[in-house]
């Protein structure tokens, strides 16, 4: 009887959790530690779905980010809007942990998808990041660059996603402190539904990390250079639009 009951309750989870993570799984594409869609820290070439919303906080550990020529621990809040097919757009507000002083600085980004892909070709997005400073003071921009990312998504037997990105950065814009200047990339890799593991290159370090899908939340926890522990949770919301009777 015990045996019974032992295959049955097998039985039952290999039918429940696949089912679980289908309808808690969002499926809404990743976002970094700072908002924008794409892997740990590098932005990706696909988009949030039209008319919708994430909303999300970040910590990002003291090595990777200066105030005043220190380097401090960091909660960044940050907030996507895709109100157009092809157009994203980020606000957020970084937070040094070790001062306390209004909301922080203030950082914006903005994509635009140029190329749509389809089975031969890759999705191609230009977007910049803190392209200008609060009174147009450009020390303020401490995540300044401006890139160009292509991205495509392979069918693999046996993997529910593979996606594969590859982008540009310079430093064009005048700013403190720039980041992803030169050649970027990441691969990630969904073996099932809700779960989502991540390798990138940020043009000076390869970081690595694990994501979980669950309903309309995301939880990303990752090591950047693969020894500072780092992390962000995002819920993503869809805007009713469509008022068509």
């Amino acid at each position: 009887m015990r045996r019974l009951e032992v295959y049955r309750f097998a039985q039952i989870k290999r039918f429940l959790f696949p089912l679980l993570c289908l309808w808690t799984s969002a499926i809404y594409p990743q976002s970094t530690l700072l908002g924008n869609t794409g892997a740990i820290i590098t932005p990706g070439a696909f988009l949030q779905p039209d008319a919708s919303v994430g909303v999300g906080l970040s910590y990002l550990p003291h090595p990777y980010y200066t105030v005043d020529q220190k380097h401090v621990d960091n909660r960044i809040v940050h907030v996507s809007i895709t109100f157009l097919p092809f157009v994203e757009v980020v606000f957020g507000a970084v937070q040094p942990y070790q001062e306390v002083y209004g909301i922080g600085d203030r950082t914006a980004a903005f994509r635009f998808r140029v190329l749509k892909e389809n089975r031969h070709r890759p999705q191609i997005v230009i977007g910049t990041q803190d392209p200008f400073g609060i009174a147009a003071q450009d020390w303020a921009q401490r995540f300044c660059t401006l890139y160009a990312v292509a991205g495509k998504s392979f069918n693999i037997p046996h993997i529910h996603q593979t996606t594969l990105s590859l982008g540009q950065g310079v430093d064009w814009i005048r700013a403190g402190q720039h980041y992803l200047i030169g050649t970027f990339g990441h691969l990630s890799v969904r073996p099932i539904h809700c779960i989502e593991g991540m390798v990138e290159y940020d043009t000076r370090r390869w970081n690595f990390g694990g994501r979980l899908h669950l309903w309309r939340l995301s939880a990303t926890l990752a090591w950047m250079d693969g020894r500072d522990l780092c992390g962000t949770a995002q819920i993503n919301f869809h805007l009713p639009l469509n008022t068509r009777p």
